[in-house]
């Protein structure tokens, strides 16, 4: 893991509290869907080579191989309690499960059968298949269920209003993923949530932050550079930095009057 967005991922994996976090399901499912991007383009381009039964057989574990990888993403997405990604993955073992399904069914009949090996044969056949379309109509009412829940609109309007500006950035980045799943109903209320919580100033540059920091370094006694770093560390979403921010501006006005108390005594005597 050498990005930053996956050390992230993968600290917050590992901690209960931390994992159940709008944050932290934002920065998983991220990291979550550029894995998935590569799987379902691979995914999405196999098909079945019947040049021959040994490429045949084989061209068929693979692609089995494959749908079961996108199964553990499935499991993986669930343990995670991820709507979106759950969605996603669900949507696709839907397509490629029926297609898998349509292919098997019309591979060419082997040469050299006679009419009895043609219909054992066409029962095998079907009888390899049959399960993916079970697992493809699975797929499809269990998204079908998801995606008209009332609740989704629900927790995508809460996590946009409780969330920072950089965190209402990722929210969307992820929501963009899964929005073509959704109902048109859904889409309108939810891109409503984005307009109306999407603050009309552009969020402060780093090139600002270093301002801010610099100003603080040059003169750490003065509040007004204190508050105007605090105010763009929150705006940025820095909330640790924020908190430790306000610490130290506490531990700061309580020194000011402790000193002011002091000039004061000294001036009565």
């Amino acid at each position: 893991l050498k990005s930053s967005s996956q050390k992230l991922a993968r600290i917050f994996s590992k901690d209960a509290v931390l994992k159940k976090t709008t944050a932290a399901k934002m920065v998983w499912g991220l990291e979550f869907f550029k894995e998935y991007q590569k799987e379902q383009g691979l995914l999405a381009s196999m098909t079945i080579d019947s040049s021959n039964q040994s490429v045949l057989a084989k061209s068929i574990k693979n692609r089995v191989l494959r749908l079961r990888k996108m199964e553990s993403y499935l499991k993986l997405a669930i343990d995670h309690n991820h709507w979106g990604v759950q969605a996603v993955v669900i949507d696709l073992l839907a397509t490629e499960n029926e297609r898998f399904y349509q292919e098997l069914l019309s591979l060419p009949m082997p040469d050299g059968l006679n009419p009895e090996e043609q219909q054992q044969y066409l029962q095998l056949l079907s009888q390899q298949a049959a399960p993916h379309l079970d697992r493809a109509n699975a797929m499809k009412a269990k998204r079908d269920e998801m995606i008209n829940d009332p609740k989704v609109v629900v927790g995508y309007v809460s996590d946009i209003q409780s969330a920072s500006p950089v965190v209402k950035v990722g929210i969307r980045k992820e929501y963009d993923q899964v929005s073509a799943l959704l109902p048109e109903s859904s889409r309108v209320t939810i891109l409503a949530e984005f307009t109306k919580q999407t603050d009309t100033k552009a969020l402060p540059t780093l090139a600002q932050l270093e301002q801010a920091r610099s100003a603080v370094r040059k003169a750490p006694m003065n509040l007004s550079a204190l508050d105007e770093l605090m105010e763009v560390e929150e705006n940025m979403g820095r909330s640790s930095m924020v908190a430790y921010l306000k610490g130290r501006r506490d531990v700061l006005v309580k020194y000011q009057k402790d000193q002011s108390g002091v000039k004061e005594t000294s001036h009565a005597q």
